[in-house]
């Protein structure tokens, strides 16, 4: 989230950015709420979201050209640049 941060520090106002957090099925209420979603929460520009049983994840992957797109993954979030 560092990384990004310094990113929106920069394009002030120019990007708007979505911070997705795929959340398994059967999990706790609140599971994503950690540090890491916090720290997303806080940034300017960026819009956190959860998507419970990866289906929006699922449909970004298969959307953005492998060309244009780049994926980063953790245990609890996926990033998608195109």
């Amino acid at each position: 989230m560092g990384e990004l941060a310094v990113l929106m520090a920069r394009v002030q106002k120019r990007v708007n950015a979505v911070v997705v957090f795929v959340v398994p099925n059967g999990v706790p209420e609140k599971w994503e709420e950690t540090d890491l979603w916090r720290n997303a929460a806080q940034i300017p520009g960026v819009r956190v979201l959860k998507d419970v049983g990866g289906k929006e994840a699922a449909v970004l992957a298969r959307s953005l050209p492998a060309k244009r797109c780049s994926m980063a993954r953790t245990e609890h979030c996926s990033l998608a640049a195109a």
